[in-house]
């Protein structure tokens, strides 16, 4: 939080430096219930998306180490960088479907999609 006194004729500039969970803490407690509600909603949601992500990865090494190619290999054949790859693999990325497609015709397998309300 950045004050300004200007009591005397000199500006001066008092700093008062806070924690992120103390800014969270106070913003949350000017909040109103259904933000709250929200805020865990969102939560969660982004808890299973995470879980969905390292799931699809998981599923993609097991198939490409069963069919005993390296990352590097894969990554090559479906047009991938072996990083991106290595990421998508440990659930640490968010790639395009077109990049999910690449890399499961690579491996032979099929990418289903579900439209969800």
């Amino acid at each position: 939080m950045i004050c300004f006194d200007t009591s005397n004729a000199e500006d001066r500039i008092k700093m008062k430096l806070r924690s992120h969970d103390e800014l969270a803490s106070e913003f949350r407690a000017t909040q109103a219930p259904d933000v709250a509600e929200f805020e865990t909603a969102a939560r969660e949601y982004f808890r299973q998306v995470r879980l969905e992500t390292f799931e699809i990865g998981r599923r993609f090494a097991d198939r490409r180490k069963e069919l005993r190619v390296s990352q590097r290999e894969l990554a090559a054949r479906a047009e991938v960088t072996q990083a991106d790859l290595s990421r998508i693999e440990r659930g640490l990325a968010n790639p395009t479907l077109l990049t999910l497609t690449r890399i499961a015709n690579t491996l032979d397998l099929e990418i289903s999609l579900t439209v969800r309300e």
